[in-house]
């Protein structure tokens, strides 16, 4: 479990949802890090364990490791330090899932070729934040890389999208709401805001 760190196992949780394979991973891996927790952090240590813990309280926990060399120690502030390390990665989780999405937006537009990698990080993308949009993404992308003759050749210029296109886009899925029509408005409402915003 000194490989696992904190971050890692809660996308673990995350990704396992509906994958009874992957959640019994899930399981044996939580199991297996609060056992590490347990036997670092008996009682009688020096150091308490904080789940959620502050810069401050790590680096009194790391002061004290390099003080006494001990390796329970060093595994104890490196623990703290982990955790505290993937709650401020929580910050910025959504940049990184919104640069992987535009990413993927470019390279079906640009006719670029998918790959496996691609496939996987679209995948992640919706496990992780299940939009509407995110979940027709992976469906795009996995579509295109296990059948890219099918796709149609990239535009040379993306045509603007209007108001009109939006209200229509609208009427479209509120009249009929599958799943098609709900991601033609999504894309529409989105490209649009994304117009107007460049625009401005």
């Amino acid at each position: 479990m000194r490989n696992m760190n904190f971050a890692k196992l809660r996308e673990m949780e995350k990704l396992s949802k509906g994958n009874p394979a992957n959640i019994a991973k899930f399981t044996a891996a939580r199991k297996e890090y609060e056992e590490t927790i347990a036997v670092l952090f008996p009682e009688d240590s020096p150091i308490r364990f904080v789940g959620s813990p502050d810069e401050s309280y790590v680096a009194d926990a790391e002061a004290r490791a390099k003080e006494t060399g001990d390796a329970e120690d060093i595994a104890r502030a490196s623990l703290l330090r982990d955790r505290l390390n993937a709650y401020e990665q929580d910050a910025t989780a959504h940049i990184d899932l919104r640069t992987t999405a535009t990413s993927l937006r470019a390279k079906l537009r640009n006719g670029d070729e998918l790959t496996e990698k691609d496939v996987r990080d679209a995948w992640r993308l919706a496990k992780l934040n299940a939009s509407i949009d995110n979940v027709s993404l992976y469906s795009q992308v996995k579509k295109a890389q296990e059948n890219p003759s099918e796709r149609p050749p990239a535009a040379p210029e993306v045509a603007k999208v209007t108001g009109e296109d939006v209200e229509a886009a609208r009427a479209a899925a509120q009249a009929n709401p599958s799943s098609q029509n709900i991601a033609r408005f999504s894309t529409a409402k989105r490209e649009y805001t994304a117009q107007i915003e460049a625009s401005e």
